[in-house]
Parts: structure tokens; sequence; C-alpha cells
């Protein structure tokens, strides 16, 4: 049974955001271009200052409606959390937080009357594998199979999101194109990135920022 997953493209980002057309990376809109751009950044990560531009992306990724003084803030959190993780292993993220703090993101903003949008460990170390596969520098996963970096949960997290929490598989018999057509439309009422945004832009600054903390503290960041 083949699986896949969406990977957002650079496309769906903002341009001030993502700069996929850095050297070696091919122009935005190609379906490799938002991978490459992160890996590139993430490569840099190491650094501190590298670290904190990195983890400023991934959160203007996940917030395009937070302020920037409150991102500066939420991506310095962030940085640090993932620094004193690279110095020391037991503070990396385990897949089964990633995927309890998706779930309760999913829970505050999403319609109490909607289905509900959930995922569960297994999806988010599948997930990991499959990106890992197009952008090694993104992953974790050879070294830490069941954890990984706070950079790393983040982007998890993102993806989740695109993906409505799951990995879509293609049964015997069925292509990949026709079963990405079926979550799509399964989705269209019910889209998690959408939900979220929507929620984001309709509640106040504090609101969002409360929002956004516990998402961080729910992974121990």
């Amino acid at each position: 049974m083949a699986t896949f997953i969406r990977v957002a493209l650079a496309t769906f980002i903002a341009p001030s955001i993502l700069n996929a057309q850095a050297a070696d990376c091919p122009p935005v809109g190609n379906p490799d271009a938002f991978l490459c751009s992160l890996s590139a950044d993430a490569q840099r990560a190491a650094d501190p200052a590298g670290d904190l531009n990195y983890a400023t992306k991934l959160i203007q990724m996940i917030a395009l409606h937070v302020s920037q003084g409150n991102v500066t803030q939420l991506a310095q959190r962030l940085a640090s959390a993932d620094q004193a993780a690279r110095h020391d292993p037991g503070k990396y993220i385990p897949e089964t937080a990633i995927a309890a703090a998706f779930n309760r993101l999913m829970a505050q903003v999403i319609d109490k009357s909607a289905p509900p949008i959930r995922t569960d460990a297994q999806t988010v170390h599948k997930l990991r594998g499959m990106l890992a596969a197009k952008a090694p520098a993104l992953f974790s996963i050879k070294e830490h199979p069941s954890s990984c970096l706070p950079d790393e949960a983040v982007f998890l997290i993102f993806e989740l999101t695109f993906n409505n929490g799951r990995v879509v598989s293609a049964h015997p018999g069925q292509s990949l194109l026709s079963a990405e057509n079926a979550m799509l439309a399964e989705d269209a009422a019910n889209d998690a990135s959408l939900k979220l945004d929507q929620y984001l832009a309709a509640h106040w600054t504090w609101t969002n920022m409360a929002l956004l903390k516990r998402l961080l503290s729910d992974m121990g960041i």
C-alpha cells in the first residue's frame, strides 16, 4: 500500500518568510523548493544566530497573523529550547508529545460541531520518515527514532496541519493522484490549516499568544 503526504509549497508561504531562490534550490513554485529552502536554514541552526533565524521562519509559518513582536518572543523561546536540546538529547521532543500538542491545538481552533482533526505518534513517525527521505537535513529520525529537536517538532506541527493530521494511503489499484483528490474532497469542509488561520485572524493578540505558548508548552518547549 503506497502512502503519500502533501508537502507545503513555497508558493503558499509569504515570500518574506522563505527565500526558495537560494543557491542550489529550485525556483519558487517547484515542489522541492520549499523543503530545499528550509534545509538551508536548518543546516545553519547549529549556530545560535542561525537557529534564531530558522525558528523565526518556523513561527511565521504557523502563525501568519501574529505580530512581529510576538513572533520574536516565540522564536526566541523556540531557538533557546533547540539550542539546549542540541547539547542535551534528553531535551528532545517525543513524537507522542507532538501528537498530543497537535490534537489539543485542533480541539481549540475547530468548531465543536465539526468532525475532530486528530493524529497519533505513529502518524508523526511516518511523516518524519517520509519527509526525511525528501530533506534529510530537516529531520533527526535516523539518530533519534522516536524524538526530535524542538525546531523539527514545530515544523512537524506545520506539516500535520497542512495534512490534516494524517498520512494518506492509496489502496491497491488506486493511484496516488486519486487518493490525494479523495483526501482533498474529504477535507474541504474541515481543513486544519484554514481553521487555524481563521482562528488567529478572528482573535485578539493575547488570545493567539496564549494558544501558541500552550502549543510550545505541550511539547515541552
